[in-house]
């Protein structure tokens, strides 16, 4: 949801030499994310939501739905043939609220196979802000782990002691996922 550019610019790093431990410290805060709002928000195209019950309204309960790909539905659970239903001619939705209204009424199994999630380019301003300050912080801790080992430095009988660091994410930040976070285990 953030890029390499975007995270060296946030930092104010101009040459290659981090690349890695930012590429690292992006991939980190995925992970963190994912299990913060316990799923990924990172684009997948091949989302699928199951349905058992006819209808003809369906919510897919998630926010960021990019498109709807396929819709298909079997009639005999012994014979679970799928048949697709058009998705571009007969249906009403709302995709900003996860809604799909079909005209005809399908049962009583349906599977939506949907497009969900964001890239750098279409994450929204709030969650692209959030990732940028954690992955920045899992940047830090990388470096401020390797100076834990240098406590103090003596040289010519001077002594200096280091202050111990700590990054953490800030609560803005955790505000911001707060919103992005769903209960509902379904879809």
């Amino acid at each position: 949801m953030i890029s390499l550019a975007e995270l060296k610019t946030y930092l104010k790093i101009t040459d290659v030499s981090q690349d890695d431990q930012l590429n690292q410290a992006i991939d980190l805060a995925k992970g963190f994310v994912a299990s913060y709002v316990w799923y990924s928000l990172v684009l997948n195209t091949t989302t699928v939501a199951e349905f058992c019950w006819e209808t003809n309204q369906f919510y897919l309960k998630r926010k960021g739905i990019n498109s709807v790909s396929l819709i298909e539905y079997y009639e005999d659970e012994f014979n679970p043939a799928y048949i697709s239903y058009n998705v571009t001619t007969d249906r009403r939705e709302n995709l900003e609220l996860g809604y799909i209204k079909t005209r005809d009424y399908i049962w009583p199994f349906v599977k939506i196979t949907y497009s969900f999630g964001y890239t750098d380019w279409t994450c929204p301003q709030d969650l692209k802000t959030a990732n940028l300050e954690i992955a920045s912080s899992y940047y830090k801790r990388q470096w401020a782990i390797s100076m834990n080992d240098m406590n103090s430095e003596s040289v010519d009988g001077d002594t200096i002691s280091f202050k111990a660091i700590s990054w953490s994410i800030s609560e803005s930040s955790l505000s911001i996922l707060d919103n992005y976070i769903y209960y509902d285990f379904s879809a």
